[in-house]
């Protein structure tokens, strides 16, 4: 083995570390980059299925006030309805008696 041979063996040998330590890096650098892509997936679905949730627990909410509370506003009003025409009522009814124990009495 002459010299020459020497220094090629050394410089492929070396020329091997460096492009198999540069293709390691990159290759860390991909799989590394592919473990935080995967787990931002899982991220995001976690939270799709938590926005999901929420969007039907509120549509039940919504739903139950519907139910509850629109009905008690429906009720309200009648009472009102109900509460003007006694009023009415009442005062035709103090005139009517005012009426005849002006001329009955």
């Amino acid at each position: 083995m002459t010299m020459d041979g020497g220094w090629a063996l050394i410089i492929s040998g070396v020329l091997v570390l460096i492009l198999g330590g540069g293709g390691a890096l990159i290759w860390r650098h991909v799989d590394n980059a592919q473990k935080k892509a995967d787990a931002a997936h899982e991220a995001l679905a976690e939270l799709t299925k938590e926005m999901h949730r929420q969007k039907e627990e509120s549509l039940r909410f919504e739903t139950h006030v519907a139910n509850t509370y629109a009905r008690l506003l429906g009720v309200e009003r009648m009472e009102t309805n109900i509460f003007a025409v006694m009023a009415r009522f009442e005062t035709k009814l103090d005139t009517l008696l005012e009426y005849r124990s002006n001329h009955h009495g």
